[in-house]
């Protein structure tokens, strides 16, 4: 039987990364449908924070270092009289902060062993897919499905940012990823990009501090495009999203901004697969994969290099299909 949470105090802990963090929110809001007299707090790594930090159904948001000494968060947290923890982490982190804090806690269910079988055998025991943000409901309410699954984004107004004042034929692209395997190659990137610029589209490249190195080399190439790189400013990445027409990205963190906030996505998967649930259930977002490659997946989280060395889990997806895809929606 579900507990019933109206009136109770509830932190919930996902302290990394940008992605897992985004996609918590559809349960936020969720439960706070549900039990709208709930109160619910977050914690998240302090890098973090922004994609969070403004969500107006969290009373408060706390940030946790992995530099530095938590003692003091934790103190103040134990002073809080939470009524549940739901570790959405669950990992040696988050576990050692539920068991300090001492109360009862939900913890996210990793399917683990289905992940390790489907990368090294693949025998699939993921099917039928299971997105990740059901999977953090149902470590809490085994038999619910959420009514909603798309991230929420809030900006400093507390304000839901949603596509608005969409400029015609403008295309951003999020070039960068952390793992090689997941990063559509740069040089088809250029390509691409080429191809949209020649054909009257206008293209910004949007990223954080560590994609300024491949928006700089595309820039560099393409000069007609606007490099919008900044370092790590959420907000302004997402003001980019919301006036875009088309939003193009790998299977990254700021493919769960895009989902939350643009009308339509180009999602691109190289060596990760849609099985382990990270792809956004949306009939806005168009996935480009390569099925027919039998080394997928390779990994649940990306390479720094492909394994067999031929990549064609990305190479077999060619920039002109990619073209093609925007230009059924944009009639060029």
């Amino acid at each position: 039987m579900d507990i019933d949470f109206s009136g109770k105090k509830i932190l919930i802990i996902r302290l990394s990364s940008l992605g897992d963090v985004l996609l918590t929110t559809p349960v936020i809001r969720e439960i706070s449908q549900d039990f709208p007299s709930a109160r619910i707090f977050f914690l998240v790594q302090d890098i973090y924070y922004d994609a969070v930090r403004f969500n107006s159904r969290l009373e408060n948001v706390f940030k946790y270092s992995k530099k530095n000494d938590n003692s003091i968060l934790l103190d103040s947290l134990k002073t809080m009289d939470f009524d549940f923890i739901f570790d959405f982490q669950n990992n040696r982190y988050s576990r050692k902060i539920a068991k300090s804090l001492n109360i009862p806690t939900f913890s996210f269910k990793k399917p683990t062993f289905a992940k390790f079988l489907l990368v090294h055998t693949k025998i699939n025991l993921l099917q039928p897919i299971i997105s990740i943000p059901n999977r953090y409901l149902q470590s809490v309410f085994p038999n619910k499905i959420l009514s909603n699954p798309t991230p929420e984004f809030y900006n400093e107004a507390e304000t839901l940012v949603k596509s608005k004042s969409i400029i015609k034929n403008e295309i951003a692209i999020c070039p960068g990823s952390q793992h090689f395997t997941k990063m559509y190659p740069i040089e088809y990137q250029i390509e691409l990009c080429k191809m949209l610029v020649q054909n009257g589209f206008s293209v910004k490249l949007l990223g954080g501090k560590a994609d300024k190195f491949v928006c700089n080399l595309i820039k560099s190439e393409v000069p007609q495009v606007i490099d919008k790189s900044n370092d790590n400013n959420l907000f302004e990445i997402a003001d980019e999203i919301a006036t875009s027409e088309f939003v193009i990205c790998n299977d990254s963190g700021l493919l769960h901004l895009a989902t939350a906030i643009s009308n339509k996505i180009i999602a691109i998967f190289g060596s990760t697969v849609k099985d382990f649930g990270f792809a956004p259930n949306s009939e806005n977002v168009t996935i480009f994969e390569d099925n027919s490659i039998k080394c997928r997946p390779c990994s649940h989280v990306g390479k720094s290099k492909c394994p067999k060395k031929h990549f064609n889990c990305m190479l077999q997806i060619q920039p002109k299909q990619i073209f093609n895809s925007i230009c059924e929606f944009s009639r060029c």
